[in-house]
């Protein structure tokens, strides 16, 4: 008996074409795609001890900047609008040799002399370490159009209007820098400030390493000049309820949200916190003895961490006490830079990542400091 099959292979791809054309039109469930694409990636840079500069967006694949790498470690690394900017410190020259603020308009193809007077003041910690003053000797200032750098400029040059800040409308070019010299009360000048950062309320603080002073200035009314907090000296609070910095060692100035903290790089007092504008002063606690204090950075204003000669350390915000966290780290770290970076996914998850440099190599957390992996070895000196 003969059987027609045709009807049957005719509803067989039937069938097939039906399900194509149904399942075809149907919506993918991207969600585990979206949470693999970045959909706005950070941009850091940070360098070597040789001198060579290195790019990610993800802390995985790393690009060598085509400047070639000259033997000199780096100081400050930054950007400001287009501009990627730098400083390195050159050990053993005479100092206006080592103030140098060169800055890449092509994205590290070529580097141009921006500032010649960059602040340099070298010194040894109490292990001997050598120690410039670290990132925060420039300030990018976005909500102002200012980028700000710390000068090696004499003020016997400009006379007793001198702050010992320089700033610049155009990211740091050449030719573009002015002495800032818009300050609340010129008795007391000049001054010399050596360290600068800028909180979450939108102040910028500066502190001189030399005298032991302390300013601020901020964009709202009244306050667009430079006023001094130092106890004794500029506007005072009352009652006084904390101490003066010490007058030994060399602080710099960091801040966490809006609490300042100025750490002694040279590792003889420690760090010391003050919620009142740098007038009142309060001292850490948790801190060993005799290490080098090589920068401050609190990323995304949750976390406030200290590097230093001796591995990183994080403090108790609620009783300013440090605690070691160097869970992954090499033994003997010793950590020169501090930055957070996140990663915007399509979905819209926050990916939070925070980067050290060390001498043993560049370290990544993903839980906010409590554990790090090494992401590159080498022996890095800046990061931003």
């Amino acid at each position: 008996m003969f059987v027609d099959m045709s009807k049957y292979y005719f509803g067989f791809f039937s069938a097939i074409i039906i399900a194509v054309i149904f399942f075809g039109c149907q919506k993918i469930n991207s969600n585990a795609y979206n949470n693999q694409v970045i959909a706005t990636p950070y941009s850091m840079y940070f360098g070597d001890t040789s001198g060579a500069m290195f790019h990610t967006n993800d802390g995985k694949k790393f690009d060598q900047l085509s400047f070639p790498a000259d033997g000199l470690p780096f100081r400050t690394i930054l950007y400001s609008g287009t501009y990627i900017l730098f400083s390195k410190t050159n050990i053993g020259m005479p100092v206006e040799d080592n103030t140098h603020l060169n800055y890449s308009y092509d994205n590290g193809a070529d580097f141009n002399d921006g500032y010649d007077s960059l602040k340099s003041i070298p010194g040894l910690c109490v292990n001997g370490m050598p120690y410039d003053l670290s990132q925060n000797v420039v300030q990018d200032v976005p909500r102002w159009h200012k980028l700000y750098c710390c000068s090696n400029v004499p003020f016997a040059t400009l006379g007793s209007n001198w702050l010992g800040l320089y700033y610049s409308y155009s990211n740091g070019a050449w030719g573009s820098w002015t002495p800032e010299v818009f300050y609340g009360r010129t008795n007391v000048l000049p001054a010399t400030i050596t360290s600068l950062t800028f909180t979450s309320g939108n102040v910028l603080y500066g502190l001189d390493g030399i005298n032991h002073r302390t300013f601020y200035r901020s964009d709202t009314f009244n306050t667009t000049l430079f006023n001094e907090t130092t106890t004794g000296v500029g506007w005072a609070p009352l009652p006084q309820t904390g101490v003066a910095l010490p007058t030994t060692g060399f602080f710099s100035i960091g801040h966490y949200n809006n609490e300042l903290l100025a750490f002694d790089q040279t590792g003889t007092n420690g760090v010391y916190y003050s919620d009142d504008s740098c007038f009142d002063w309060f001292q850490c606690c948790g801190l060993p003895t005799g290490i080098p204090l090589l920068c401050l950075n609190s990323p995304f204003e949750e976390v406030c961490m200290l590097g230093t000669g001796a591995g990183l350390y994080i403090m108790n915000v609620n009783t300013h006490c440090f605690q070691p966290s160097n869970n992954g780290l090499s033994p003997n770290c010793i950590v020169t830079g501090i930055v957070g970076k996140a990663n915007y996914y399509k979905n819209g998850e926050l990916q939070k990542q925070i980067f050290i440099t060390t001498n043993k190599g560049l370290y990544v957390s993903n839980d906010m400091g409590e554990n790090w992996i090494l992401s590159r070895p080498g022996n890095y000196t800046a990061i931003y």
